[in-house]
């Protein structure tokens, strides 16, 4: 009698690790993921394929064309052969191959975005993996305007998806664009948001003031379009 208890007793046991490891790998297989760099799942617009989807007015792209482009992964792996579209709402890079649209899945350390414009060539360069600021982390994508050694000007455009209202009609959803500045200095790894009022740049950047004043000194009027910002960085540079 005594054996037979044992031996109940061993087989429950067994029943039991039986039952936890079959519980386990059905775990493992509902958590899996794709390993692949990019996945299949969304359309030419950038907007996914799969469940609902808001009507939205206008684009969340930088631009509504494919770009030719250079693409850089964490892990060192590089995709130039292909066609490139970056999602300003999501932050996502999207590559196009034989009309079919994927989302990378691996982190990215920077790309570049090409295109020829009535013969004259063009080139927009994206980066991460700068110091946090506000709400935005280390992975934040910016575009770089001036890559100098001494500062580097980045900009920040955000769309993102509002409610329109007009008077008399149904309200609708529209894409609204929202930009921002950065400053970087690579010696300290420092990043500041900043302004485009040679004023509050003063402020901001007090180590360049002299060369903020300078510049100023040729210019009209205290605020900078994109353009003049860019110039006055890349003389801050020299």
């Amino acid at each position: 009698m005594a054996n037979f208890s044992k031996i109940a007793i061993m087989n429950k046991s067994l029943l039991t690790v039986l039952a936890i490891g079959l519980w386990a790998s059905v775990q493992s297989q509902s958590i899996s993921r794709p390993t692949s760099v990019f996945e299949e799942s969304y359309g030419q617009d950038g907007k996914p394929m799969t469940g609902k989807v808001k009507l939205v007015e206008g684009s969340p792209m930088f631009q509504e064309k494919w770009f030719e482009g250079k693409v850089v992964l964490t892990k060192g792996k590089e995709f130039t052969d292909a066609q490139f579209q970056f999602n300003l709402a999501t932050q996502q890079l999207f590559f196009k191959k034989d009309s079919t649209v994927f989302a990378f899945t691996e982190p990215l350390v920077s790309f570049t975005l090409q295109q020829q414009q009535k013969g004259v060539a063009q080139s927009f360069q994206f980066k991460n993996g700068y110091p946090a600021i506000g709400k935005w982390g280390s992975n934040c994508i910016y575009q770089v305007l001036v890559d100098g050694a001494k500062l580097q000007l980045l900009k920040l455009e955000e769309k993102k998806e509002q409610e329109q209202y007009v008077y008399n009609q149904p309200a609708k959803w529209v894409y609204k664009s929202q930009v921002s500045w950065y400053a970087f200095l690579p010696a300290t790894r420092e990043i500041r948001e900043v302004k485009n009022n040679l004023a509050e740049l003063t402020k901001i950047l007090p180590e360049f003031e002299a060369g903020i004043q300078g510049f100023a000194a040729n210019k009209k009027g205290k605020k900078l379009d994109e353009p003049t910002l860019s110039l006055l960085f890349e003389s801050l540079n020299k």
